[in-house]
């Protein structure tokens, strides 16, 4: 331990630069690209929407640098609630750390309601009357099941402690990033450069500029969640140095929006890219093509179940050092 350096109550300094970056990757890739990829291809073409994406990350790397810097100079859990305390005062930091704990409780919420939702596409079978509808989205039985006990597993998980949490957290993001990268190798080796054409182009042939303008501006939520790394940066191992924690937070910023880009090209190599728009799971029906009984598409589903859990213990522990 480094000299001066205190064990903060309640917390243990177990976490390495492997666990801030599956903190910070993880926490940022959650289940949006399975259902956004047509969205993005409809309003950017795949050209239009890998430049987005990459002018995207290229900001948020700025920002998190930004964070960098701040998390060097202040490095206790906390994270915004604690900059802006010591630049601004206890009013301004009370109003947004109590902001920013409801926003993640609501964070919670939707992931809770998406994996309820990806596990109905898996089991169809499956239904139950309406509770409830809110917003115009009608919530089931078995949703409010499947969200009530994903929310009792995340929260036993972070109750067993850090040690426990970054356990699952290194588990889940290791071993989506593997099988996704499996299923991306497979969509541009089996795909054909072909069903990317034409690569700038909206579906009607024009307009990509406007349409890649909104998923820059989109981006901000696209790779929302590196905080993860600097509310847990009062946790890090004796040995982890604060360059090793900033590389690992950065490093997920990029790493993940090098993933979004290689999903839009895999995909539109897998399948015409047009014709991916008006289907439910883009990403999953163009891997799936893949394959003749696509299982491979079953396979992506799946990936981005275990993706949620990762993203929601991600989110619960950053609430849970804001509180």
């Amino acid at each position: 331990m480094s000299a001066g350096r205190q064990t903060p109550a309640g917390l243990r300094l177990v976490i390495t630069a492997g666990g801030f970056f599956a903190l910070s990757f993880g926490s940022i890739v959650g289940s949006g690209w399975v259902v956004l990829l047509g969205d993005w291809l409809n309003r950017a073409s795949p050209g239009g929407a890998v430049l987005a994406i990459l002018a995207g990350g290229s900001a948020m790397v700025l920002v998190g640098l930004c964070y960098a810097e701040l998390a060097v100079r202040y490095p206790r859990a906390g994270g915004e609630f604690v900059y802006i305390l010591e630049a601004w005062g206890r009013t301004p930091a009370f109003v947004t750390g109590w902001f920013l704990t409801l926003y993640l409780i609501a964070i919670c919420a939707f992931e809770g309601l998406a994996i309820a939702l990806l596990l109905q596409t898996l089991f169809p079978r499956i239904t139950a009357d309406v509770v409830y509808v809110t917003l115009g989205e009608v919530i089931t039985w078995d949703a409010l099941a499947v969200g009530l006990a994903g929310a009792a597993v995340i929260w036993g998980v972070n109750v067993a402690g850090t040690r426990v949490s970054l356990f699952l957290q290194r588990f889940i993001t290791y071993g989506f990033i593997a099988v996704m990268a499996f299923l991306i190798g497979a969509g541009l080796v089996r795909g054909s450069w072909q069903n990317l054409t034409p690569f700038f182009g909206g579906a009607a042939g024009s307009g990509w500029p406007a349409g890649a303008a909104w998923i820059f501006g989109t981006c901000a939520v696209l790779l929302y969640g590196f905080q993860a790394s600097v509310q847990a940066i009062e946790e890090r191992a004796p040995h982890v140095s604060m360059q090793n924690v900033v590389r690992a937070m950065i490093g997920g910023i990029i790493a993940a929006a090098i993933f979004y880009c290689a999903v839009v090209v895999a995909a539109g190599r897998a399948l015409p890219w047009a014709s991916l728009l008006d289907t439910r799971l883009p990403a999953a029906t163009a891997f799936g093509a893949l394959s003749p009984s696509g299982v491979l598409g079953t396979v992506v589903i799946v990936a981005a179940v275990a993706s949620l859990v990762k993203t929601w213990n991600g989110i619960v522990l950053m609430a849970a050092r804001l509180v």
